[in-house]
């Protein structure tokens, strides 16, 4: 018989930094919904209204990381964050101190240069325990590269591979989530697949951002064997869907999944 503890409720959330805003890149988009004093209180209440136990979020710009701790500290978070190296954002991920304990937080700056200069990307790792058991979450946000670029010449890629290297094994309890900016049929998904990661996402594989006016899904919550899952229900988007807008204040949809520890 299989004991289920208590579930948590994860999400992965790129919130677009300001710093990379181009109105060029956004022809479908109400200009004003792109500056950022249109955007920061609607961020702060849609990440406020996930509800999420432990909040994973990409392209998070250290200011705005200080107003998360302040409002979201008055609903009981705790958080770590941690710059990217020559960039104004980085990675935070926020939890519920009733919930879960933090025991330990490491942060991987990728080595992923081969002879040009590293890319400052992270992964930001962090270990919980809870009441009965402990589990590694990894928070990143990999490099853009072209799809027709060989494993080796892939920025994410050799981010990708490195992550692997230190130590990530399936014996333990692990989900890793962001955005991978690669859609699902790319050889670093597969390789994860081949890893022994599953997608929660697999059966809902909807877009979950519309950059370039492509609706594509690059955001994701990958997970080990030791927990079942319920994906939550994503908004539909299109290429021509206004991403940020009114209602959605990012160009990336939030993923959000809710975990169930398997206690053999």
């Amino acid at each position: 018989m299989v004991e289920i503890e208590p579930s948590l409720l994860i999400s992965s959330y790129n919130i677009l930094a300001t710093a990379y805003i181009r109105s060029e890149f956004y022809p479908h988009v109400n200009p004003e919904h792109l500056k950022w004093e249109n955007r920061r209180a609607p961020l702060l209440h849609k990440i406020a209204a996930l509800e999420a136990d432990i909040l994973c979020l990409q392209e998070v710009e250290k200011p705005f990381y200080g107003l998360l701790e302040t409002h979201l500290g008055k609903q009981g978070y705790v958080g770590v964050y941690a710059q990217k190296h020559g960039k104004p954002d980085g990675c935070a991920t926020l939890f519920k101190a009733e919930k879960l304990n933090l025991v330990d937080v490491k942060t991987l700056y990728y080595k992923d240069g081969q002879g040009e200069r590293d890319s400052g990307h992270l992964a930001l790792i962090t270990t919980f325990e809870t009441k009965t058991s402990s589990l590694h979450i990894i928070n990143t946000h990999l490099k853009w590269d072209r799809t027709n670029n060989s494993k080796e010449a892939h920025w994410g890629w050799r981010q990708l591979q490195e992550l692997l290297e230190k130590g990530i094994t399936t014996d333990s309890a692990w989900i890793l989530c962001g955005d991978f900016n690669v859609l699902p049929d790319s050889f670093m998904i597969q390789e994860l697949f081949a890893r022994g990661f599953k997608d929660a996402y697999c059966d809902q594989p909807q877009p979950t951002s519309n950059s370039n006016s492509q609706a594509k899904r690059i955001d994701y919550l990958f997970y080990t064997d030791h927990f079942t899952t319920i994906p939550q229900e994503i908004p539909e988007i299109y290429d021509v869907t206004p991403l940020p807008s009114e209602m959605e204040p990012s160009d990336h949809l939030a993923v959000l999944t809710i975990f169930q520890r398997n206690l053999f």
